[in-house]
């Protein structure tokens, strides 16, 4: 029966060695997550491993999984990993999370073609030219990191970008990304929504504690259904009007006073307005105001905690 398992959950303390897993022939979906687990030798004997989440342990080194062919989704965040050599060898990998890890270069992705999600917050990677032209890569998460720019990487189908925490600027980022449907640039130098360029596409926009000032330029976003711009300077929502898809609005931490801009927002749903100290008393039909940051913390929707250190 052992030959037939095709997926094994070990995520658990107790777990220090892999050892007599290449019993498992069969195996497809291998969890050492929480583990301490260090040696990944044994799996190379899993030729038909197709996803390992090794997050959380004290794996460091990679090459045993050169073997693993067949891999497509390899999971190392929060492990002690500097070297991404092996996953040159993994031609059908699709997904690579290594989140805070002591990893620097990602040109070891180069070989991966089919790469779609690919997450190095919390590294010391600066270079990202080694990605471009993925066709297939959809989301990249790269918060905290040394990025700069991304002015030499061509990533044709990017949809999801994050780069919190980063010197990126972003200026013009929308026009050479035309397919981004979600940009997470808090904390970043981006001081003017204008300079984005413009979207049809862009749903979900993440612009909190940053210099931005003003919202003009709001209405270059004809999709844009979720606004975050806590802890900024800007002070008028005029702009706003013209963003009729918009669910979602984050105000919280800025001098905001007048919401009657917002009126004409049908599909309005709920504003975070923490710490937003010169809010008016407002009531608009339909919509949910959320002044605490208890009750803030709780909903999904407050999606870049961080940027409420404020309140």
């Amino acid at each position: 029966m052992i030959g037939l398992v095709r997926h094994l959950d070990l995520g658990r303390p107790e777990v220090t060695s892999l050892e007599g897993i290449g019993r498992f022939k069969h195996l497809e979906v291998l969890f050492i997550d929480g583990s301490n687990v260090s040696d990944l030798s044994p799996i190379s004997e899993l030729k038909r491993l197709e996803h390992l989440d090794a997050s959380d342990t004290l794996v460091r080194d990679l090459s045993p999984l050169e073997n693993c062919k067949r891999l497509a989704w390899l999971l190392v965040n929060n492990t002690p990993v500097e070297d991404l050599g092996a996953v040159s060898h993994l031609p059908r990998l699709q997904g690579l999370f290594c989140e805070q890890t002591s990893v620097r270069d990602v040109g070891p992705v180069a070989n991966c073609r089919f790469l779609e999600y690919l997450h190095v917050s919390n590294t010391q990677v600066s270079d990202f030219t080694p990605l471009s032209g993925h066709s297939r890569l959809f989301e990249l998460e790269a918060r905290s990191t040394r990025l700069s720019s991304l002015e030499a990487v061509e990533l044709p189908y990017l949809h999801n970008l994050e780069v919190a925490d980063t010197q990126m600027t972003c200026d013009g980022i929308l026009r050479k990304y035309r397919s981004l449907r979600v940009l997470g640039a808090a904390r970043t130098p981006c001081d003017s929504i204008m300079g984005l360029g413009r979207s049809d596409r862009l749903g979900t926009l993440s612009l909190s504690s940053t210099p931005v000032t003003s919202l003009d330029g709001i209405d270059q976003f004809r999709s844009l259904e979720e606004l975050f711009i806590a802890g900024t300077q800007v002070r008028d929502l005029t702009p706003a009007q013209n963003c009729r898809r918009l669910t979602v609005l984050d105000i919280s931490g800025t001098n905001v006073e007048d919401l009657r801009p917002l009126l004409v927002l049908g599909r309005l749903d709920v504003v975070f307005a923490v710490n937003a100290k010169r809010l008016r008393p407002s009531r608009i039909e339909g919509v949910r105001f959320i002044r605490s940051w208890r009750v803030a913390r709780r909903d999904w929707r407050w999606r870049d905690w961080p940027d409420h250190r404020l309140v």
